[in-house]
């Protein structure tokens, strides 16, 4: 049993080990930052309309709005089956400082937001040195490739903006939100946002969606072809359910 209790000892002190190097590993983002970006970008009431795109966002409980100072952040619609579904927020993260990048999750995105673009921020989240703003496009998005598509929504996007330890360290709120108004200005309502939105100039993605490849379409048709089938599976079900209501009078 001593041999046992040894091992679990050293055990447990090495999992202790291993989360003091990484709490060292990785930088905090400081709570005066926090609530700056909170301040600036206020988030939205939680309710339905935020996460759903069969529900309509309750504008009421909208806060805070942002208008894309950059073009090329990749976004998502809504899910789609018999009808509309859970929003899809693409994880997005700008690596700042020296060479900045984009990175984003595998899979051709279904668009990218271009300058001028007005989102509502229905989210804030913060992981380590990454401070995420939750973004929902203030109308129905359609995008300039997909105008014959037969379903539109909302589009969404969870922006990430990855901040260098050093930055971080010297605490200053002013200087990061310098830097993400870079990407996204800050309004606290929409018509200042629009007004805004509507005096700058769309910008060409920075990135652009890979070429879509024959196998891509095909899956793209086969997908209408299937929503298509469970609307008249549906039209049908509900026929029959009247035409049985009006056999049993």
């Amino acid at each position: 049993m001593g041999k046992i209790n040894r091992i679990s000892i050293a055990i447990a002190a090495a999992a202790a080990l291993i989360l003091m190097a990484g709490g060292f590993a990785f930088a905090r983002t400081p709570q005066r930052i926090l609530a700056a970006v909170i301040e600036a970008y206020p988030p939205a009431q939680d309710h339905r309309g935020l996460h759903s795109a069969y529900e309509q966002p309750e504008k009421e409980k909208m806060r805070g709005y942002g208008v894309m100072e950059q073009g090329g952040v990749p976004a998502e619609r809504a899910r789609f089956y018999i009808t509309w579904s859970d929003y899809d927020y693409r994880g997005v993260v700008l690596h700042l400082g020296g060479a900045d990048k984009m990175t984003t999750r595998r899979g051709n995105p279904y668009t990218y937001l271009k300058r001028g673009d007005v989102m509502a921020v229905t989210g804030i989240k913060n992981f380590n040195d990454t401070i995420y703003l939750n973004l929902l496009s203030k109308d129905v998005y359609v995008p300039e490739n997909r105008t014959m598509e037969k379903h539109h929504s909302r589009v969404t996007v969870m922006l990430g903006f990855k901040f260098p330890k050093e930055v971080l360290e010297r605490d200053d709120p002013a200087e990061v939100l310098a830097v993400m108004s870079q990407w996204v200005k800050p309004f606290k309502d929409l018509s200042s946002a629009a007004a805004y939105a509507g005096g700058i100039a769309p910008s060409q993605p920075a990135a652009t969606a890979a070429a879509v490849s024959p196998q891509d379409e095909k899956i793209r048709s086969l997908e209408e072809k299937i929503d298509a089938t469970r609307r008249d599976l549906d039209e049908a079900e509900k026929e029959l359910g009247e035409m049985k209501k009006s056999k049993a009078r």
